[in-house]
């Protein structure tokens, strides 16, 4: 077989495996119907921490400077931001190699065998790299240590540690900090098959696109494509809402006033980067195949006009209008964008929540340098 015959004719049984050397990839890429099932699950550990504080009287405790009830980063980061992880790692280690082998079978790459081939292995290559081996563990075990140094094994008095039990830390405490390590392991390999996959993709779509002028989805058939980067972006924006709901109507005293606000502006950014920087390249691709394709009629259509002209001049205004006209329709409809235009309003919406959060930021960023100028 012709090593540059184009994917979109062949066949290749090489894809990307997330699989390879990471058992947290297997788990989810061979069983990604259970992945709701398995997010359910990683909320029995916040629930059994709930459990143990009640019955060490720290749930709801008015001497304690901070209880377990009032602390928002606890609801924040294992009952909301966890099992949002873990839906996300299911989609992405599940859905993104399935999808990939489906665009290049349907032949929307115009990258050829070899080409994609090397794309695919030098992802595979990351992946079982030992960065992306020990990176998770080594984000998860700091995250750890500053949980123990900040809450765990402080004097602070608070559900961690109250002054009730001598300074020690609590069970729920303790516990406190497995789920911390699960979650902030989840969190680095989520964000790093998200490069992985995003520099992939990106590789592929930079080799340019076929489109297909009159395809059903009004997007020149890449419609699938923007339609799935979509669901990323939004997967992500709606923890962000969330998370900037918890910030502004239960924060609690002890967060830091800035702190939540940079929280959900790096999972807002976190989200441009994942869903829109696809589609936009993607959309640079479409925009040079359609100059290519415009190039092509133009030539077609001056060889045309010439023919004609030189022929019989008495037909040349009825034939001109005709095909000018066809090129018109041709035209109108080569889309360059992977989805539909509605849903700019629905992005434009959705970064309502990160725009307020911003301004508040500023506002009491300004606040505080007026407060040192002016020497209280």
């Amino acid at each position: 077989m012709d090593s540059e015959t184009t994917v979109g004719e062949t066949l290749i049984a090489l894809k990307i495996e997330p699989t390879r050397g990471n058992l947290l990839g297997w788990l989810y890429t061979k069983h990604a119907k259970k992945t709701v099932s398995v997010a359910a699950l990683t909320m029995l550990a916040p629930a059994c921490i709930l459990i143990l504080s009640w019955a060490e009287q720290v749930l709801i405790n008015p001497s304690l400077k901070l209880d377990l009830v009032h602390d928002t980063g606890f609801f924040a980061q294992y009952l909301l931001l966890l099992p949002a992880v873990v839906l996300g790692m299911g989609l992405l280690t599940a859905d993104f190699p399935a999808r990939l082998d489906t665009w290049r079978d349907a032949g929307l790459f115009k990258v050829n065998r070899s080409g994609y081939e090397k794309a695919i292995e030098c992802a595979n290559r990351f992946i079982e790299s030992r960065l992306a081996q020990l990176l998770p563990p080594i984000v998860a075990a700091i995250a750890v240590i500053y949980g123990a140094i900040v809450h765990t094994f402080s004097t602070a008095n608070t559900w961690h540690s109250p002054d009730d039990f001598g300074g020690h830390a609590t069970v729920s405490g303790l516990m406190a900090l497995l789920i911390r390590f699960m979650l902030y392991f989840l969190l680095a390999s989520f964000f790093l098959y998200t490069a992985v996959f995003i520099s992939v993709f990106l590789r592929l779509v930079n080799n340019g696109v076929n489109l297909k002028i009159f395809h059903s989805d009004e997007s020149s058939g890449l419609g699938d494509i923007g339609r799935y980067w979509i669901k990323y972006y939004s997967s992500i924006l709606i923890v962000g809402f969330l998370f900037w709901i918890l910030v502004v109507y239960v924060q609690s005293f002890f967060w830091d006033k800035y702190l939540p606000h940079i929280v959900v502006l790096f999972i807002y950014i976190s989200a441009l980067i994942s869903g829109i920087l696809p589609i936009y390249y993607t959309h640079k691709a479409m925009q040079a195949e359609k100059c290519s394709i415009v190039s092509v009629v133009d030539d077609t259509l001056t060889e045309y006009i010439s023919l004609v002209l030189f022929k019989d001049a008495a037909l040349n205004s009825e034939n001109l209008d005709e095909t000018l006209k066809l090129r018109q329709v041709l035209l109108h409809n080569i889309a360059t964008w992977p989805y539909k235009f509605k849903f700019l309003s629905f992005m434009t919406a959705s970064l309502l929540p990160v725009a307020l959060s911003t301004v508040d930021l500023i506002s009491k960023s300004r606040s505080l340098l007026v407060l040192l100028a002016s020497g209280k």
